[in-house]
C-alpha cells in the first residue's frame, strides 16, 4: 500500500510547488550580494519545477506567489534602487505570463499523455475482454447488463444486444433472486470470494457457474463467470467414489487407515475408530489416531532399536519396499496387552501414501504362548521321565542282583547239598542236576537283564566298553556284521552324557536289527574339540525321515521321540538321514568336553 492516499498526495505536491518560490527568495536574500544579477534566472526555473511537481494549479499558484513576492517585497526594497520604477514592472508581468503559460502548457502535455495511456489501456482491456475464455459481464447497481463478452454470450445463449436490454434477474434462477439482490447491495470494492450461482440459459437449460466479482469506482459491478458444470460432475463422482471407498473400508473387520506420503492419516474405517474410542486413555491420545494426525509420530519409539515399525512404514512410503508386515503389541490403559498383525501396503497413486491395517491376533498369540508353555512342560516331564526311568532301571538292576540273584545262589547251594545227600539213586541225581541247570539259566538271564537295565560297565569302564559289551550280547550278532569304531578310547564324560549316548546307540541298534533288515551296521564314536560324537549307520531298507519325525511329534514313534528328548535335554544336536532303500544314519553331537582322558 502507498503511504498516502491519492488526495493526500495531491495536497503534498501543491504544497511543495508553492514552497519553491519562497525557498528561492529566501536563498536570494541570504546570498543577495552574489545572486543579485541572477534573481530572475533563479525564479523562472523554480516556477517551471513547481508546474511539473504541482500540476496546473501548482504552477499557477507558484507563479502568482512568486509575482506577489517580487512585486510587493523584492522590487520595492532591492530592485527599485538599481532600476527606474517603469523598467521594473514589465519584467514582472513577463515573468507572471511566462509562468502561467508554462503551467498550462505542461498540464496539457500531461493530460495528452494520460489520454494516450488510457486509450492504450482501454484497447488492451477490450482485446482481453473479447478474447477471454471465461465470461465477463458488467452490471449497474440495479443489475442491468452494461456489457458482455462473447464467452458469456456463448455460455448463456443470448446475443450481446439481447443481454444489454435485459437484467441479471432475467437470467438468474428464481430461487437465486433474493440472494442476487443482497449481493448487488453489499458487494465490496475489493475482489470478493468466488460464489456459485444457478443461471437460466436461453434454451431453458440450467447452468452452474462460479463468479468472481469486483465493484468498480463508478459503482458498476464486473463479474468473471465460469461454467463449473463439468467440475460439479467430477466432484459428484469423486464424492461417490469416496463414499464407495469408505464403505469398502468400513466393511473390513481389521482396523485400517490411509496415510499420505508424510504419514498424515487421511481416512480411517469404522473398526479403527471404534478401537480408538474404546481403548484410548484420553482425548489427547484419541486425537493422535484421528484424521489429520501423524501416524509416524505414534509409531516412533524412544529407543532407536525399537523403531522397526517406524522404519518399515517409511520404507514403504518412500518406495523402497513393496510391503511391510510385522507383529506388534499394544498396551491398553487397563493393563491388558493385545497383539496385532500389521500390514503396510503402498497406494499406487502419484501422490503416494499407504494403507495401514491391523488385524487382532491376540488369541493366536496367546494360543502360541500356551502351546510353547505346554511344549516346555512336556519336555520337562519327558526329561524327568527319563531320569525316573533310569533310576527305576538302576533300582531294578540292583534288586535283581542283590535279592533275586542272592536267592538263586542260595537255591543252587541247597541243590548241591541235596545232590550230595541224595545217595546214588540215578533218577534223583538226574532231577537235581536238571534243577541246577535251570537255576543256572535263570541266574544268567537275571544277570543279563540286570546288566541291560543298567550296564555296570558304563559306570565302571565308560561308554566304549559298555557299547562293546552290548554289541557282543545282541541277538543275531553272529549273522549281522556289527562294527564298532572306537575313537574315544578310555575317555570319560559326564554320567548323563554317557548314559544318553548309550541309550541312543542301544535304540538305533535295536531298530536296525528289528525293522531295517540290515546286513551291516557301523557304530562310530568320535571325540573332537566340540565334544562327543556318535554315529550309527546301517544298510537296511530305510524309511521316510520326515514322516517318521512327524509320527514322533504325534507320539506314534516313541523311539525317535526318546532320542530327540535325550539330546535336547543335554543341549546336543541330533540328525536323522534316511530314505526308502538307502539305509539309515543317526548321528548325535554332545557339546561336552571329556572329564577324563
Amino acid at each position: 500500500m502507498n503511504a498516502y492516499a491519492p488526495r493526500d498526495v495531491g495536497f503534498l505536491r501543491l504544497a511543495v510547488a508553492l514552497a519553491l518560490p519562497a525557498a528561492v527568495l529566501l536563498v536570494e536574500f541570504v546570498f543577495w550580494e552574489f545572486l543579485r544579477p541572477y534573481a530572475w534566472l533563479l525564479l523562472c526555473p523554480a516556477v517551471f519545477v513547481a508546474a511539473l511537481v504541482g500540476g496546473l494549479w501548482g504552477g499557477i499558484g507558484a507563479t502568482l506567489l512568486g509575482t506577489a513576492l517580487v512585486a510587493f517585497y523584492l522590487a520595492p526594497v532591492h530592485i527599485a534602487p538599481m532600476f527606474p520604477t517603469a523598467a521594473v514592472w514589465p519584467p514582472v508581468f513577463i515573468f507572471a505570463a511566462t509562468g502561467v503559460l508554462f503551467s498550462v502548457f505542461a498540464h496539457r502535455l500531461r493530460e495528452e499523455e494520460r489520454v494516450s495511456e488510457r486509450l492504450g489501456g482501454d484497447r488492451r482491456h477490450r482485446q482481453l475482454f473479447e478474447r477471454a475464455r471465461d465470461g465477463i459481464v458488467y452490471l449497474d447497481r440495479r443489475g442491468n447488463y452494461l456489457d458482455a463478452n462473447p464467452a458469456y454470450c456463448a455460455l448463456t445463449g443470448y446475443s450481446r444486444a439481447e443481454l444489454l436490454a435485459m437484467s441479471a434477474f432475467q437470467v438468474i434462477a428464481p430461487q437465486e433472486e433474493s440472494r442476487l439482490r443482497d449481493f448487488l447491495a453489499g458487494c465490496p470494492v475489493s475482489p470478493a470470494q468466488p460464489s456459485r450461482w444457478l443461471l437460466l440459459a436461453r434454451d431453458g437449460g440450467t447452468l452452474h457457474v462460479e463468479a468472481s466479482t469486483i465493484r468498480e469506482a463508478d459503482g458498476s459491478l464486473m463479474a468473471i463467470v465460469r461454467d463449473i458444470g463439468a467440475q460439479l460432475n467430477s466432484e459428484e463422482r469423486l464424492s461417490q467414489a469416496g463414499a464407495l471407498n469408505q464403505a469398502v473400508l468400513d466393511s473390513v473387520t481389521a482396523q485400517m487407515a490411509v496415510i499420505d506420503r508424510e504419514g498424515i492419516v487421511v481416512a480411517t474405517n469404522e473398526a479403527w475408530r471404534e478401537f480408538s474410542e474404546r481403548h484410548c486413555a484420553d482425548r489427547g491420545q484419541l486425537a493422535g489416531t484421528d484424521l489429520g494426525a501423524n501416524l509416524l509420530d505414534a509409531c516412533r519409539a524412544d529407543h532407536e532399536g525399537d523403531n522397526w515399525i517406524y522404519t518399515g512404514i517409511l520404507e514403504v512410503l518412500h518406495g523402497r519396499a513393496d510391503q511391510f508386515r510385522g507383529e506388534c503389541p499394544c498396551a491398553l490403559p487397563s493393563g491388558e496387552t493385545l497383539w496385532f498383525a500389521m500390514t503396510v501396503t503402498p497406494v499406487a497413486l502419484p501422490a503416494g501414501g499407504a494403507v495401514v491395517s491391523y488385524h487382532d491376533i491376540s488369541d493366536i498369540h496367546h494360543a502360541k504362548e500356551a502351546e510353547h508353555l505346554a511344549l516346555v512342560q512336556i519336555k520337562t516331564l519327558a526329561t524327568r521321565q527319563l531320569v525316573f526311568q533310569e533310576e527305576e532301571r538302576r533300582a531294578l538292576s540292583r534288586e535283581l542282583h542283590d535279592h533275586v540273584g542272592q536267592d538263586l545262589a542260595a537255591l543252587e547251594l541247597a541243590l548241591d547239598q541235596a545232590d550230595r545227600h541224595a545217595g546214588s539213586a540215578a533218577k534223583t541225581q538226574a532231577a537235581v542236576w536238571e534243577a541246577r541247570l535251570i537255576v543256572k539259566a535263570i541266574m544268567d538271564t537275571t544277570r543279563d537283564i540286570s546288566r541291560r537295565l543298567r550296564p555296570p560297565l558304563l559306570d565302571d569302564l565308560g561308554l566304549a566298553a559298555a557299547l562293546r559289551w552290548h554289541i557282543d550280547k545282541l541277538p543275531r550278532a553272529d549273522t549281522v556284521g556289527i562294527h564298532l569304531q572306537d575313537g574315544i578310547g578310555s575317555a570319560r564324560f559326564r554320567p548323563d552324557v554317557e548314559l544318553a549316548a548309550f541309550r541312543i546307540a542301544q535304540e538305533a541298534l535295536s531298530n536296525a536289527l528289528r525293522h531295517a533288515r540290515a546286513q551291516e551296521i557301523h557304530v562310530h564314536l568320535d571325540l573332537d574339540t566340540t565334544g562327543l560324537g556318535l554315529r550309527v549307520r546301517d544298510d537296511g531298507v530305510g524309511f521316510a525321515a520326515e514322516a517318521a519325525l512327524e509320527r514322533a511329534r504325534r507320539l506314534d514313534s516313541l523311539g525317535l521321540l526318546g532320542m530327540r528328548e535325550r539330546v535336547a535335554t543335554l543341549g546336543g544336536r541330533l540328525r536323522i538321514e534316511s530314505r526308502p532303500g538307502a539305509g539309515t544314519e543317526i548321528s548325535t553331537l554332545f557339546f561336552a568336553p571329556p572329564t577324563l582322558q
